[in-house]
């Protein structure tokens, strides 16, 4: 993956183009005098490649300028990104011209119109570039929010202005700034490739298997609480079966498996047929019962009745009787008189014959007679009636078994029903017991084998874990860090041997502190601390920077190919006193010598590695190769410079 830097192309509000043309995978070299726009190149790079303030030095420039746009190329494609100056002196513009084709042809400036943004820009790029999917986990405990990787964080490995690059206490761009080191450090691991391109889809794929593990432990705890409750239900059925008949062992037995095998030999339980019985058969029972009640009550009746007459003829009889025998205290009544003579004249009290006849003396005589029938009449009825009470009673005893026996044969058909219902309802309260041991065993069936199961997956999606744990695990991860920042440091100790830098190596980046060292027995010679003069300061930040730049060529890793140097040799010319363009004849033999291998390691570099380097300086070398390199036309000087002297 290469992507490098062809047109940066101005545009005056006119619509004049100003056009810088860079060659690739070569040494591009920019000089002139100060104040010439030379390190504004940086800023509109920057500008152009996703950062929405827009930080170009207010002044000429700023009013000149009505579009700013840079062509990439990327692979076998270019893309054009421009993007209009603020407006109303904003330091803020997302929105941008974007384009992409086999080759680009510079539109004009009526042709610019926003069709995108900053943050599509570098999505689009970082897409192209190879920037996978990535994502930085943050340690347990700490509180800053995961970090991805984009197109952004690429810039602190191609961008090092003027005050940067020999500055001791940052090495990268924007570093000083907030976050930043941070930002630095939690991405510069997968632009290494330290985090391997899948980290991210490792990272889900560990998430959705720990995700797995928590369903499987949850279900393994759901079944061996569901086998407690099973094992409860297991024996209260048991002893329900017990309670209903259905088992007659009484006895539990110890184990689960026991308990079991035991409702499963009850549940193949067939209910006896019960005869069925024959209401009719009662009803007839109930209907004669009645009958022979309803005939015993007239009996009873009949016999009541009779007995009441007898009671009223004995009391009758008795008072006839005891009148009876008061007359015949007086003897007026004689058991031989002659009563059927009807002789009125006759008078019973005197005995004596009247010659006349007188009422009351035939109404005495004619009531004794009646009396004297009466009374053997009742002395005739008495054994007749006497022979039908007798039998009365006779037939109430006969209809008095009959009842009895109607009652117990109507009890006794009583006694089938309830007992063939009581048999029946004890069949169907087994036949409940059996349905809820038949549902048991058929819908909760035992959990030894899922739970094995449950088990298996556990332990297999354990091992998984522990695989994807092992690929991100941070010690991996710094074994990994360690063996390539040592390959880098190996690079930037013959980059340092190369430009004979004050201190003798090995040189390694520091990654936790974002530094250059140089380990020494003595102790380690640390930039930000004790690495003596700015030319030491400016070789560390050349050192490391195109060590981390050939690193990333070398592994085709997603980081655009380019490096901008922002006035290298100031540490030797600094801008207040060489205002002018500075040549060879202008130089001390060591500064010459100092500088010459600078820019010799330059070439050297991106002739190995096919990195585009863009050097924006005010010194110039008679070296041949120097003087090739530089572009644009020539030095800036004698009023050529980044903007036209016709668009004030």
């Amino acid at each position: 993956m290469t992507m490098q830097i062809k047109f940066i192309v101005l545009y005056n509000s006119d619509g004049e183009k100003r056009v810088i043309e860079f060659r690739q995978k070569s040494v591009n070299i920019i000089t002139g005098a100060s104040k010439t726009g030379k390190s504004s190149i940086l800023d509109i790079i920057d500008y152009c490649l996703g950062n929405n303030t827009f930080e170009i030095a207010a002044g000429t420039i700023d009013e000149a300028v009505a579009w700013y746009g840079v062509v990439y190329v990327l692979n076998d494609v270019e893309i054009m990104v421009a993007k209009p100056r603020p407006p109303g002196g904003s330091t803020y513009q997302s929105e941008a011209y974007y384009e992409i084709a086999p080759e680009i042809t510079l539109p004009e400036l009526d042709a610019l119109h926003p069709n995108s943004n900053d943050d599509a820009i570098k999505d689009a790029i970082g897409k192209r570039l190879g920037i996978s999917p990535n994502l930085n986990i943050p340690p347990r405990g700490q509180t800053r929010r995961p970090l991805a990787a984009n197109l952004s964080h690429t810039k602190y490995y191609l961008f090092q202005p003027q005050s940067v690059i020999a500055n001791k206490k940052v090495l990268f761009y924007h570093q000083s700034e907030p976050f930043i080191p941070q930002t630095i450090k939690d991405t510069i691991i997968y632009f290494l490739g330290v985090v391997q391109e899948e980290r991210l889809r490792l990272k889900n794929e560990l998430d959705a298997k720990r995700r797995e593990m928590r369903r499987h432990r949850q279900e393994l705890e759901e079944l061996e609480s569901y086998s407690v409750e099973r094992a409860n239900r297991a024996y209260s059925l048991l002893r329900e079966a017990q309670q209903v008949g259905l088992d007659t062992s009484n006895e539990i037995p110890n184990s689960l498996e026991e308990v079991t095998k035991r409702l499963k030999e009850l549940r193949t339980w067939k209910p006896a047929i019960v005869p069925p019985l024959a209401d009719n058969k009662l009803y007839e029972l109930q209907q004669q019962l009645q009958e022979i009640r309803d005939a015993h009550q007239e009996k009873l009746f009949a016999l009541q009745s009779a007995e009441q007459y007898i009671l009223h003829r004995n009391a009758y009889t008795t008072e006839a009787e005891e009148h009876i025998a008061r007359l015949e205290s007086i003897q007026l009544f004689d058991d031989d008189t002659d009563t059927d003579a009807d002789d009125a004249q006759f008078c019973p009290l005197c005995g004596t014959h009247h010659a006349i006849d007188l009422p009351s003396i035939g109404a005495i005589n004619r009531s004794l007679a009646k009396l004297s029938e009466e009374l053997t009449n009742i002395s005739q009825e008495s054994p007749r009636l006497d022979d039908h009470i007798n039998g009365l009673k006779k037939e109430l005893e006969e209809l008095q078994v009959q009842v009895s026996q109607k009652e117990l044969d109507t009890q006794s058909v009583i006694d089938e029903h309830a007992e063939a219902a009581a048999y029946r309802d004890a069949n169907t309260r087994i036949a409940r017991v059996v349905g809820r041991i038949s549902y048991f065993i058929d819908v909760t069936p035992e959990s030894t084998d899922e739970t094995d199961e449950i088990r298996s997956k556990i332990k297999t999606v354990e091992a998984e874990i522990a695989r994807l744990e092992s690929k991100l695990d941070a010690s991996t991860i710094e074994e990994r860090t360690e063996s390539i920042i040592n390959i880098i440091g190996a690079n930037m100790t013959r980059f340092a041997d190369f430009l004979q830098l004050e201190h003798e190596g090995p040189y390694r980046l520091n990654l936790r502190k974002l530094t250059v060292v140089a380990d020494r027995p003595e102790g380690p010679i640390i930039l930000s601390q004790n690495m003596g003069s700015a030319a030491n300061h400016l070789g560390a930040h050349l050192i490391a920077l195109l060590a981390l730049q050939s690193y990333f060529i070398e592994q085709k890793r997603p980081v655009p190919s380019f490096l901008i140097l922002d006035q290298p040799t100031q540490v030797y010319f600094p801008p207040e006193k060489f205002s002018s363009q500075i040549d060879e004849t202008s130089m001390k033999d060591d500064d010459r010598l100092s500088v010459n291998r600078i820019f010799q390691l330059l070439f050297d570099v991106s002739r190995e590695t096919g990195l585009q380097i863009i050097v924006l300086d005010h010194a110039s070398l008679n070296d041949p190769e120097f003087q090739s390199a530089i572009i644009d036309g020539g030095p800036w000087r004698d009023g050529k410079a980044l903007i036209p002297d016709d668009w004030y």
